[in-house]
């Protein structure tokens, strides 16, 4: 950008006042007008057109994504915020924080779409099924309390008691029935799942500041931390991004947490302004 604006005088020219007038008595002042024009010639008119389709480009991908995520959802919490919402026929769902979702009910059906991030959902049975789509990736129940969780790559659910059906794929086709206590991780791009056991007091505890996670990457709990935190946090290593961690992580302290996630492996979480964080090997 700089390049195209050109590179800026050295100083503002001096003016000297004509002889024999009164002028040579007056203090010096700055010749405001002649450095805005001086400014505008060196600049010109391409270098200001240049200089201002960065600045909207730059806006356009920082603000974006957010802007059309608002436009989309119904309900949505920001960094670190945590939200129970009453939805019109009476469930409750409980939204982590950077998440969104967008409901539509009608006579038949009532559903959900989970736009970002995780949610808790305790649905009441009232004869309509309840589903909830997550990147692709749909569960079905009538009545019962279970966890969507959403990242870059995988969507996750844990059911804490009645059953649900998940569904994957073009055509759905892909299914599995989830039985209480357990946790089906499926992988959007291939469409690879993975079933295990979870205890019911470990569903969600995100609703009491608590992340637990087991047989997860570092980069995708890095990415799940993220949320609760106000900077912006990056894992340039992808050899220490991919190593497996099982734990529970306290979301109140997310630099806490970070530490605790990465120490055991040589990770170091550097501070390299108020607004990063970046995590090395020491």
């Amino acid at each position: 950008m700089w390049d195209a604006l050109g590179a800026a005088p050295a100083e503002y020219e001096r003016l000297s006042p004509a002889r024999g007038t009164n002028a040579a008595r007056q203090p010096m002042r700055p010749a405001r007008g002649h450095a805005r024009r001086a400014w505008a010639g060196r600049i010109g008119r391409p270098g200001l057109a240049a200089a201002a389709t960065a600045v909207a480009l730059c806006a356009a991908l920082f603000f974006g994504p957010a802007v059309m995520l608002r436009l989309r959802a119904d309900q949505l919490t920001r960094t670190a915020e945590i939200r129970t919402v009453k939805l019109d026929d009476g469930s409750t769902v409980v939204l982590g924080a950077d998440s969104a979702i967008k409901s539509t009910f009608d006579e038949s059906s009532r559903k959900i779409t989970l736009l970002a991030g995780e949610a808790f959902f305790d649905v009441i049975a009232d004869g309509r099924p309840f589903v909830v789509t997550a990147g692709g990736v749909q569960v079905e129940v009538l009545g019962t309390a279970f966890d969507v969780r959403m990242t870059s790559a995988v969507t996750d659910v844990a059911l804490a008691h009645g059953r649900v059906r998940t569904s994957f794929g073009d055509d759905m086709g892909s299914q599995a029935t989830l039985e209480p206590g357990e946790v089906i991780s499926i992988e959007r791009e291939n469409g690879a799942e993975t079933r295990a056991a979870i205890a019911i007091g470990d569903i969600a505890t995100w609703r009491e500041g608590r992340l637990y996670v087991t047989n997860q990457t570092i980069g995708s709990v890095v990415e799940l931390i993220q949320r609760y935190h106000p900077a912006w946090i990056t894992v340039p290593d992808r050899g220490l991004a991919a190593k497996q961690v099982s734990g529970i992580y306290d979301l109140t302290r997310p630099d806490q947490a970070l530490r605790a996630l990465v120490g055991p492996y040589g990770g170091n979480v550097r501070s390299a302004s108020p607004l990063l964080r970046v995590i090395t090997r020491l």
